[in-house]
Parts: structure tokens; sequence; C-alpha cells
């Protein structure tokens, strides 16, 4: 049985009512004042007003009494008008009074012109007509939804405080995480027992939400609902270029610096179009703009620059290139930042099978021989060096000097040479690992993951599979920021599309964030980590031995972008030479309790162990004030610059998790908000009605009551004269000449 709620009067300002009833006293307190009695003066015809004011004493009072309930009935209406009243149950006078929290996406595409003005002055304005329009006891909270998402005023009663908040607020340059910021929404609301309306100003582009992604449930309670309305959605994509990736190497005479920049570009309608591209940076000349030249349609072109590196004596060993485009609605990835190194080549020790083979027995071609030609593919690469090592030699004096190692062998690797391996990559070195392809059984990875310290368990052997297995479709590597990958992201689902695995070594047990390729049935296929609880060093597992007979991945194009890209990772990730995305954290090696400082001025600390205390907030150059020569870069997650909007139904997707929530769009005001000021609107015009009706009677009653009427001073004259001839008639009579004499006198009065 449903149960009824009482229907009440509720005021949306109650400190109005109050105020008015406090008021009806003074009409009450003026009518006592004026009641003092005075002293009386005896006069010659104060005995006929005597007798007149004891006739009419009783009328008197009572019209005084009925002026008086006028005027403190006029104090009372206008005090309860000035209120709001409206009709509503008990939970309708309870939320009246409400806790509103702005998320504000100020995220990079807020940043995106349109017109005379940026979409974030556009997200500002909304939010302070939504602060001007609540109430009087509404408290508003202020989150900020770029990384890190923040808490920027907690819940208050001062508006204009928050209105000053959100003017003040200019575009990051960090992605939006909306998960982050509705966890500050949970704590928020843990302390709140008032209803509380979350409203997201956003445009919701692709930038803001990441596909196939929904918001966390929040924590509810009955008594405190919440309810999120979205603001007004964008609908159209506008033209953008922006830079994704930056490959800056030195020549085979390392005289001049060649920069690969791979481009993408976004719109409604994508005609032909050009595009300027240029480099400059500390160590290098800066480079002759080249143009580059859109088809119809196209969405990703590449192109190559160079230009002369500057006097040696001038060159520190890393250096920093900035690429830039020609300007367009969102400026603000228009540049990428990346390092080179300008007096270092890379040297990788690799492990395999010693003894020769014939280049032309391809199918006996160890892992070892494939792995070093997709490092270094021709004769002249002079950026890396493949040296060979033998597994049984393998300590710490066999590794002096080697910045990676690659083991193709591991089932002949040592006790002792494990632990080497140990203290190679605890002291920052880059270790890749393969399945042992002369064999089936892999025992050694026991021993490896205990060794390294790595929280991995694998099967004890790698059987050939009846069918062959492919790569999954979607990698992890595509959704997240600190993909090792990234420098190919947009090109990987091509390469891995064509590979086949017939053997691979099952992965028993693996953090799903040390995960960074999958097979189709989500079997891990490469496994990346630091050992044990090092900052330093990097360990990455293929877990298919690049053999023909493990899988086609020898004689695929693929081989070479992948291998050399795992090595470019790992060297960035464990060693010197740092990248890092706005929003996230530098993890930096060797480097403890000091400070990074921005071209800009801005700075960042360190902890103990290397991470940065507060996330990266500006893209750009930082430098260690310890080690001067130690250049780090952060550049825009280029994944946060896409300005195609998400479709409604997505949108809401994500915003309508378990949980007593209700989504709404800002456009369309909430139904019950709109009954109560439908409902006070007409009550509040009832009681202006009234109060105008009862201020009329009331300035009527008063003249006709008045003593200065005419009226009434004619009845008084007229009572008066009556009640005086009676008087004489009454009074004896001494002598004719007084008779006489009072005949003129009564006729004179």
């Amino acid at each position: 049985m449903l149960s009824r709620e009482a229907v009440v009067v509720n005021f949306l300002h109650g400190g109005f009512l109050l105020v008015g009833l406090a008021s009806t006293a003074l009409p009450l307190l003026i009518h006592l004042l004026l009641r003092r009695r005075r002293a009386p003066i005896e006069w010659a015809a104060m005995a006929l007003l005597q007798e007149a004011i004891r006739r009419t004493n009783k009328r008197l009072r009572v019209e005084q009494l009925l002026l008086l309930s006028l005027r403190i009935l006029v104090m009372a209406l206008v005090g309860a008008a000035l209120a709001v009243p409206f009709f509503g149950n008990s939970s309708t006078a309870s939320s009246t009074r409400r806790l509103v929290v702005l998320v504000l996406d100020e995220s990079v595409t807020t940043g995106l012109r349109v017109g005379n003005k940026t979409e974030l002055q556009a997200l500002v304005s909304e939010g302070t007509r939504t602060v001007r329009e609540l109430g009087q006891g509404d408290r508003v909270a202020l989150l900020y939804a770029s990384q890190p998402a923040r808490i920027e005023v907690f819940p208050t009663q001062d508006h204009a405080g928050v209105i000053a908040a959100l003017e003040r607020c200019a575009p990051s340059e960090s992605a939006a995480d909306f998960d982050a910021a509705f966890a500050r929404v949970s704590e928020i609301a843990a302390e709140s027992d008032t209803p509380i309306s979350v409203i997201v100003l956003s445009k919701f582009r692709r930038g803001s939400l990441p596909e196939g992604s929904a918001l966390a449930a929040l924590p509810t309670r009955d008594e405190v609902p919440i309810t999120i309305q979205l603001g007004e959605a964008a609908t159209t994509t506008p033209s953008n270029t922006r830079i994704t990736t930056v490959e800056p190497r030195l020549d085979v005479e390392g005289k001049n610096l060649l920069v690969l920049v791979q481009v993408q570009r976004e719109g409604e309608e994508l005609g032909n179009g050009l595009t300027r591209i240029w480099f400059d940076g500390d160590g290098v000349h800066p480079s002759k703009a080249r143009v580059l030249n859109w088809d119809a349609g196209q969405t990703e072109a590449s192109i190559e620059l160079s230009a002369a590196l500057k006097d040696s004596t001038t060159l520190r060993k890393t250096s920093v290139v900035t690429v830039h485009t020609s300007a367009d609605a969102l400026p603000i990835d228009d540049a990428l930042f990346a390092v080179f190194e300008t007096q270092h080549t890379v040297r990788v020790g690799v492990v395999g099978r010693r003894g020769s083979v014939a280049m032309s027995d391809v199918e006996l071609l160890p892992a070892s021989v494939w792995v070093a030609r997709a490092l270094a593919p021709t004769e002249s690469t002079r950026d890396i060096q493949v040296v060979e090592l033998d597994p049984g030699t393998i300590d710490s004096r066999a590794l002096l000097g080697l910045d990676a190692l690659i083991i193709a062998r591991p089932t002949l690797i040592t006790d002792a040479g494990w632990q080497s391996l140990r203290t190679y990559t605890e002291r920052g070195g880059v270790l890749l690992l393969f399945p042992d392809g002369e064999t089936d059984a892999q025992a050694w990875t026991t021993i490896m993951a205990t060794t390294l310290r790595l929280p991995w368990k694998f099967a004890s052997d790698a059987p050939l599979l009846s069918v062959p297995l492919r790569a999954a479709a979607e990698q992890p590597t595509q959704q997240a920021s600190n993909s090792i990958f990234r420098a190919i992201d947009a090109e990987l689902p091509a390469l891995l599309a064509p590979l086949e695995f017939s053997r691979y070594l099952q992965t028993v047990s693996a953090p799903e964030s040390d995960i960074a390729l999958r097979l189709e049935q989500q079997s891990p296929l490469l496994l990346v980590a630091r050992p044990g609880e090092s900052s330093r060093g990097f360990v990455a597992f293929f877990l298919v031995s690049p053999e023909l007979s493990w899988t086609n991945l020898p004689v695929k194009p693929a081989i070479v972008p992948l291998f050399q890209e795992i090595l470019r990772s790992g060297l960035q990730n464990a060693g010197e030479l740092q990248e890092g995305i706005v929003g996230e954290r530098f993890q930096l090696t060797g480097e403890s309790a000091g400070t990074l400082e921005h071209s800009s001025g801005a700075s960042l600390g360190l902890n103990a162990d290397g991470l940065t205390r507060d996330p990266i907030p500006l893209a750009g150059v930082w430098q260690s004030v310890a080690k001067q020569n130690m250049l780090l870069v952060a550049n825009i997650n280029n994944r946060a610059t896409r300005l195609a909007p998400v479709p409604p139904a997505e949108t809401r997707k994500y915003f309508s998790p378990t949980g007593a929530l209700s989504t709404t769009l800002l456009s369309q005001p909430d139904a019950r908000t709109t009954q109560i000021f439908l409902q006070s609107d007409s009550l509040a015009l009832l009681l202006l009605i009234a109060l105008a009706i009862t201020l009329l009677t009331e300035g009527i009653l008063s003249r006709v009551f008045s003593h200065a009427s005419e009226r009434r001073a004619a009845k008084v004259d007229t009572g008066l004269r009556g009640l005086g001839a009676r008087k004489l008639s009454l009074a004896p009579r001494s002598t004719s000449t007084s008779t006489q004499s009072a005949q003129p006198q009564r006729a004179n009065t």
C-alpha cells in the first residue's frame, strides 16, 4: 500500500517570513505607546466632553482594535509574500535547500575557439548563470575535471566567490578525468545531508570521454538523492590538425638531425588543404618549413624534416627539438617536444645460439638473428650497435656498458647469470626476454620471475597450436596514455593484423597494468614492468619466440617497428631520457628529493623514489636542477585533443551508473523545481492581492474612523448641543435676569 505524505505549505525563503512575523509587533507597540495616560486638565466644557466620550467609548475601542488587526495583517502578508510560499510534501520541503556541485570540464579541448571566444568561456558563462539562479540557502561546490581532478571550491553559500573562481579558470593542458572528478563528488556527498544536484559543464567531445567506458557508480543514500544534469553538448567537429608523434634521429654522418613527424587532422568536411610544419631546438638550427598537402578525405600523413646540428662545442649530450604546425582552431596541440641524443650510440647485447647458420636457411634462423636484424636493418645504422654475447658468460663485467640486453635463449642462463641480470636491471638496464625457441619446455620462467621480483607466472611449456592465433583487434596500449607504442599507435592495428602465432607461452597470472599486447583470446602477448620495487630498469617479455616455427612475425614488416619501439620505450623508461604526459607524473631514475624546473619558471618537487610529488602541469621542457644535462619533455595527450562530439546516447550511458541517479539535460529544467516555482508564483500573487485589499480597507476605515472627518465632527457637534440643552433645561431658575442672560448665551453656543 502506497504511503501518502501530507501536503503542507513551504517557503523558499523562510527568513523573510520570520522577519515579517517579527514586524507584526510594530503596530501593537505603537498602539500601546499612544495609549499612555496624561494628567487631565479641568476646563469649562469638560463635563460635556466626558459625557460624550462615555457614550462613544465602546464604539471607539472596536474601531481601534479593527484598525490594529488590519495593520498587523499587512506586516504578516508582506513577510509571507517575500518568503515565496508553495505547496508540497515533507520531502519537497527538505529539498528546497540543496547542494549544487559544478563539475567543470576545463581540459585541453575547451581551448577550442568558436567565434570570438573559447568553449571554456561559454561553459563559464553557463556556470555563472546557474549560480546566479540559485536560492540564497543553496550551497555550491566547484570541481575541475582535468587531470588531476580536484575540488576548487568546497561547498559554500558564498555564491559570489564561486563565480569569481569560475571567471579565473583557464583551459588546462591535461585531459579530462571524470572518473576522478566524480570520486571527489562522492567525498562531498558523504558529508552532505541535503539533496545534491551535480551539473556537468562540458561540450562532451571525444577528447573528454574515452570510448567504451562508463562512470563508476556513486555511493548513494535514500535520504540524500543525487541527480546529474548535463550541459549542452557540441554537435559539430571543427577542422583541426594535430602532431601525434615526433621521431628525431641523427643522419649517418651525425651532422644533421632528421625528424619524422606524424600528423592527423579531423573535421566535418576534409577537402584539399595545406599545413606548414617546421622544427627548432637548442641544439639544432631551425629547419625550413615544409608544406604538407592534404588530399580530400585524408586524415593521417607523415613528413620528414631535416636541419644541421649546431657546433659540437655548444652541444650537450641531450637536446630538445620542438615541432610546430600552422595555427588552427585549437592552438594547444600545434607543437610537440622530443628529446634526442647527439653524442651517444645505443649498445644492445643479444644472447642467443652460438654457431653459424646460413642466412639462406630462413626456416632455421634463430630468434637472436631476427631481433638483431630488426634493430639494425642496414649496415649503415649508427644509432644502434648490436653485440653478441655467450649465455654462459653473463656477469656484471660482460654487461658493463650495455644500454639494453636481449635474451633469446633463456634456458642457457645460469643461476649466477640471473643474479647479474637482476643487478643490471636495478641499475637502469633494459631487458627484453623471449621464450626459448629451441624447446617446448620453459621451466626457466620460475627462476626468472623470482630473481627479478616480477609478479608473473607462466605455464611450463609452449605446445604447438592446432589453429594459429592472431593479435587482438583492440590492444590495451591503444587506450593507455603511457603506451610503449605511442609513436606507432595509429599504425599498430595494421601492423598486427597479418601476424599469426602457432606457439605462445601461456600466462597463468600477471597484473592487468603489465599487459602491453594481447592475443585474440585475450591472453597476454607482451608484458612490461619494472623489476621488483625499483624505480629504475625495464623488463619486457614477448611471449612468442621470433622464429618461423613459432610465428610469421620475422618475415612481416611489423618486426622492425615493433621491437625498435620496445627498445626505445625501454630506454625511455629506464634511463635518463624521460618523456611525460601532462596531467601524469615524471618517474626519474637516479634522482631523489630534487627539483625539476620548467622553462616558464614552474617547478616540480621529487620524492625520495624519484616520482614527482604533483602531476605535470605544463607541456614543454623540464630540467633537473641537480643534473643540468638531464632534460625532460612533457607533451599533451594526443587522444585528449580529439574534437569529434560524443553521441548523446553514449554520453548518457557514461553518466548513468547504477544507483539512485537520474540524468537530465541542463537545458531541460528539473520538473520538480519548475513546479515549485510555478506554485510559488501563484501563491505569491494571491498574497500580494490580499495585501492590496488589506491596505485599501485599512486606508478607508482609517478615514471613516478618523476624528478629523467632517461626518464624525458633525455627529460630535450635534451630540454636544443636545447634551448641553438637556443640562440647561434641568438647571433651577433663580431670577428672571439670569434666565434672560442665559438665552443669548445659549443662542451663541
